[in-house]
């Protein structure tokens, strides 16, 4: 059974339902388990491009040295970052 906290922030009476212990333990194998799901996607991806040709990463707008930051979702093109730095007087 959950109890119901009630806070009251900057004047709103906000309820929400406090964790059992059941459910923290259970939330925090998920989260383990999406990261170690998400640390499995990276390092198959980054070994699929790194099993690439430097013509074929050349072909789709990388270089070698951009692997990881595709993989991670964190790569801006360079035609985009000169872009941004002409843009902001950089």
């Amino acid at each position: 059974m959950q109890k119901t906290l009630t806070t009251v922030v900057d004047g709103t009476t906000l309820d929400r339902q406090t964790p059992t212990v059941f459910g923290a333990v259970a939330q925090t194998f998920v989260r383990a388990f999406h990261a170690l799901a998400e640390r499995r996607r990276i390092a198959r991806e980054i070994a699929e491009l790194h099993a690439m040709t430097d013509r074929d990463l050349k072909d789709i707008g990388i270089e070698r040295c951009d692997i990881g930051a595709v993989a991670r979702g964190a790569f801006e093109p360079f035609e985009s970052r000169r872009n941004r730095a002409r843009l902001s007087g950089g």
